[in-house]
């Protein structure tokens, strides 16, 4: 018969540690509160029961008093009871430890966050999210993903579509992230089908930008919100085409000699109200549309003298042409060397 055994049976095995205290817990506490947590779980599966502050402190090269202030910690955050025994021997205390699933001081949507945790594909959307950002999700970031299912009726594929957009621009801010979410919501995107349609419309949309801002000689590498919002109102709420806005710029280039968003957007305003929206509409009504300005002319008609204009001078002199020449003319002479 044989017998099978480890040479060091202390060190083998493994201790269980829940991923709500990874998760949720773990990310939150001091270091050294999380090492007298751990060290002590791992004491209790292995039946090591004879052991005090000072083994633990000793252990960590911690200071006895932060062991016992790692405890006072764990128990306010709802993970151990600590149990004081009538005794008068100095280790007279159980420390009882809770699953973290049960914790009686939780906070608000923790509810929410281990009932989500118990769902393989919302695990598996925590886990794709992961690997995009390549780092653990805190708390914090998984129930506003959980938040956004609840209240936007996202499906887990838009969310991680909704993530990877974000990144793909650089930005990991979770209050950006929740503003696109907001928006998606707005704009009614709830399936990948959706995103797709909408990322090829704000794709197109940005294009349509650079080529703006290129017409009128302006750099297009950073679109500044306030020229943002004109040409969004231009494309998107007046509903003009391309070709239709860079003749207005043309129109103000060659008017003012300069870009001006204020003045194209009144070119195009007044196109509207003639029912101009299509380059068709703009090359039926051309001739009348590209007409002078006389309110912008600074010179609309010759000056016209009034008749008997010098007449008004009593004092007239009259002056002999011929005399002139003669006296210009030995003048120039008296003048050479």
């Amino acid at each position: 018969m044989l017998t099978f055994r480890f040479q060091d049976p202390d060190g083998y095995g493994i201790t269980p540690v829940d991923n709500l205290f990874i998760d949720y817990y773990m990310v939150h506490a001091p270091g050294d509160f999380v090492k007298v947590y751990l060290l002590a779980l791992k004491y209790c599966y292995t039946g090591q029961n004879k052991i005090s502050n000072a083994m633990l402190a000793s252990k960590l090269d911690l200071l006895e008093s932060d062991v016992v202030k790692a405890w006072e910690y764990w128990s306010d955050n709802g993970l151990v009871n600590i149990i004081k025994l009538p005794s008068d021997k100095e280790d007279n205390t159980i420390i009882e430890f809770i699953d973290p699933k049960y914790a009686v001081k939780l906070k608000p949507g923790t509810d929410k966050l281990i009932s989500g945790m118990d769902k393989p594909e919302i695990k598996q959307v925590f886990e794709t999210i992961e690997k995009i950002v390549g780092r653990p999700l805190s708390p914090k970031e998984m129930e506003m993903y959980l938040d956004w299912i609840d209240e936007y009726s996202m499906s887990p594929e838009v969310i991680i579509m909704l993530v990877q957009y974000c990144i793909s621009k650089n930005v990991h801010s979770l209050k950006y992230m929740e503003a696109v979410a907001q928006s998606w919501h707005d704009n009614g995107i709830r399936t990948l089908d959706d995103v797709e349609a909408y990322l090829k419309k704000e794709e197109q949309t940005y294009i349509n930008y650079k080529k703006i801002l290129r017409f009128l000689g302006l750099d297009d590498s950073e679109i500044m919100e306030v020229h943002k919002e004109y040409m969004s109102k231009w494309l998107n709420e007046m509903g003009f085409d391309l070709d239709v806005i860079l003749e207005a710029c043309k129109a103000c280039t060659l008017n003012i000699n300069k870009p001006n968003f204020s003045y194209i957007d009144k070119v195009l305003t007044s196109w509207a109200r003639e029912g101009i929206k299509t380059i068709e509409d703009y090359k039926k009504r051309a001739p009348q549309l590209l007409k002078p300005d006389k309110s912008n002319n600074t010179r609309s008609a010759e000056f016209q003298v009034p008749k008997n204009y010098f007449n008004s001078y009593k004092d007239q002199r009259k002056y002999n042409v011929a005399e002139l020449e003669k006296k210009l003319l030995a003048r120039s002479r008296s003048e050479e060397p």
